[in-house]
């Protein structure tokens, strides 16, 4: 992986927040899905509602856990395979971190 400018860290650190914003968001409108899904009784409601939160704590872990400068670019990685971060905000990073990321997500 590439070395983070200060000028990307600056940015990362910016575009972490949205990000961890938006899984969040993510993941509450699944469980408010699971929980109001009225087809389901009550207990397999709850049961999916703890599986979303579980499933969802796991994302928040591997993406947002550590955070440092470091891990600043294999954080970006997932944020970008995950949708967390937009075209436009990606575009403000440096060219060889852009370079670098979709490199390695168009290799699929």
């Amino acid at each position: 992986m590439v070395d983070i400018s200060e000028a990307d860290w600056k940015l990362f650190k910016s575009v972490r927040d949205l990000a961890l914003e938006r899984l969040c968001h993510r993941i509450l409108s699944e469980v408010i899905a699971a929980a109001t899904d009225t087809t389901k009784g009550s207990h397999q409601r709850y049961l999916d509602v703890w599986k979303e939160i579980e499933s969802g704590d796991k994302e928040v872990v591997h993406v947002f856990d550590g955070f440092s400068r470091s891990k600043a670019p294999l954080q970006l990685l997932s944020m970008r395979s995950m949708g967390l971060v937009t075209d436009e905000e990606f575009s403000q990073f440096s060219e060889p971190i852009r370079n670098t990321i979709d490199g390695i997500l168009n290799r699929n």
